[in-house]
């Protein structure tokens, strides 16, 4: 991922309106019996701050929020505990603008006690953060069909859905924009002996700045081809998704369906460190929807190990 920026909040406070960002948590990563987001968890927090900054720097008052519990057993962090922490150190976030609880096992959780938090700060506005797929799984006639909406339909609420892949496609855009002095390649080797630059080797030739000056334009987004190669059409990971949310969405459809069931069936029985998905406890890593590191087998880039091995 990109290098972090400081956030600027300098920018004055219009209106009256008050925005609050739900920034959805996915799953959990262990390196070096360090533990720490996944890679789904990590560009979903970055998506929901690059929101944030873009917001904050329109001057509008905006909040963000985040809620997952022990995901892995009572010994391991809370999720909930290390999204706050990557806002608040990594992308430098003021607590002030973060709401972090540590009480929801599963979406419909994250959904309710999001609703809870909109109403007792009163936010107007209410944006959701998450993985396309994880809002609408598929998309006809305008008309989505997800987990997220649904969950939000059943609370009587219509916030404004804004997926990771879109924000950061769209908005994480690095610029470089500066002049710099020309430098020339001085005919002399490392010793300061006349030579042909030419006949220097590039990591001993010795520069000298000169007056002159150029322009040097540069934009790069890093983070939408990280989102490209793990959401592609080609991938894996998103067919993998896709599947499991259809399956989602059809259950909650049943009759009777009790989010409040699912919500303690999660808080009993996440008692120790697990796999992303019930698919994954079946069929093992073939099923994942989730990234952990960024170089493996399990890698979005694990393309370039395979040519290196050939």
């Amino acid at each position: 991922m990109a290098e972090a920026q400081p956030i600027n909040n300098d920018s004055p406070i219009t209106g009256q309106e008050k925005t609050g960002i739900s920034i959805h948590g996915y799953w959990m990563s262990e390196k070096r019996k360090r533990t720490d987001l996944s890679l789904r968890s990590s560009i979903n927090t970055r998506a929901g701050v690059v929101e944030y900054r873009d917001r904050r720097t329109k001057g509008k008052e905006s909040t963000l929020f985040v809620n997952l519990d022990h995901l892995w057993g009572p010994d391991k962090p809370t999720e909930g505990s290390l999204v706050g922490k990557r806002l608040t150190k990594h992308y430098q976030v003021p607590e002030e603008d973060l709401v972090a609880r540590e009480d929801a096992w599963s979406t419909s959780g994250e959904v309710k006690t999001f609703a809870e938090e909109a109403k007792k700060r009163g936010w107007t506005n209410l944006v959701d953060v998450a993985f396309a797929k994880h809002q609408s799984f598929i998309t006809i006639l305008g008309r989505r069909f997800g987990t997220i909406p649904l969950i939000y339909k059943g609370l009587g609420l219509n916030p404004e859905y804004k997926s990771a892949e879109d924000i950061l496609r769209a908005k994480d855009i690095h610029r470089i924009d500066r002049k710099y002095k020309v430098r020339k390649v001085l005919g002399v080797d490392k010793d300061g002996n006349p030579k042909s630059w030419k006949e220097v080797p590039i990591a001993e030739r010795q520069y000298a700045e000169t007056e002159e000056e150029r322009q040097f334009v540069h934009e790069h987004n890093h983070s939408a081809r990280l989102v490209n190669k793990l959401t592609g059409f080609r991938s894996k990971f998103e067919r993998m998704y896709f599947l499991y949310e259809g399956i989602k969405w059809a259950v909650m459809h049943r009759p009777g369906f009790n989010y409040e069931a699912l919500e303690q069936t999660n808080r009993d029985s996440r008692k120790e460190k697990g796999t992303d998905s019930p698919l994954s406890r079946i069929f093992g890593r073939l099923a994942d929807f989730d990234v952990y590191t960024l170089n493996g087998i399990r890698s979005p880039f694990s393309y370039k190990n395979k040519k290196k091995a050939s």
